[in-house]
């Protein structure tokens, strides 16, 4: 028998953490269960030679990696966020399985951080899987001022 729960719509959102102190931003995607719990998040991120990740890449050896895990890494229902999608379970799975195929695509380039983030970087990944779902991407409230990337589609 399914519990309520199973039955409660999923979300896909996009989500902001603030950085500089709130003048920018790191917009990253989250898949919400129907208990408004975190099944799985999606971070664009700077990743040095040695696998570490840095809060933002600035060594010529940097990549800019897609990166998902099951569960929270950043996510905190507080942050500034722009619900994308919100339906039954099974559609919100095809749809996030989309976002991480395109992941799996952006990691095999190998892409180069941009120095400092100027360029394409973790928000795009951000746009980028937005786009590989059929999604419309919007600004996420509380939007930081400074959103470099946002917007840019990488493949």
């Amino acid at each position: 028998m399914m519990s309520e729960a199973d039955d409660a719509p999923w979300q896909i959102v996009m989500a902001q953490l603030p950085l500089a102190f709130g003048l920018a931003g790191h917009n990253f995607l989250v898949l919400l269960d129907g208990n408004v719990h975190v099944a799985s998040e999606i971070n664009g991120l700077a990743i040095g030679q040695n696998g570490s990740v840095r809060a933002i890449g600035w060594r010529l050896g940097d990549r800019l990696r897609a990166v998902v895990s099951s569960g929270s890494c950043y996510y905190q229902e507080a942050l500034g966020q722009a619900v994308l999608y919100v339906g039954p379970r099974q559609a919100a799975m095809r749809l996030w399985l989309k976002a991480e195929e395109k992941a799996c695509a952006i990691n095999a380039l190998a892409l180069k951080y941009p120095f400092l983030g100027c360029g394409k970087n973790s928000n795009s990944v951000a746009s980028t899987l937005i786009h590989a779902m059929g999604l419309a991407e919007c600004r996420p409230s509380r939007s930081a001022v400074i959103d470099f990337g946002r917007g840019r589609i990488l493949v």
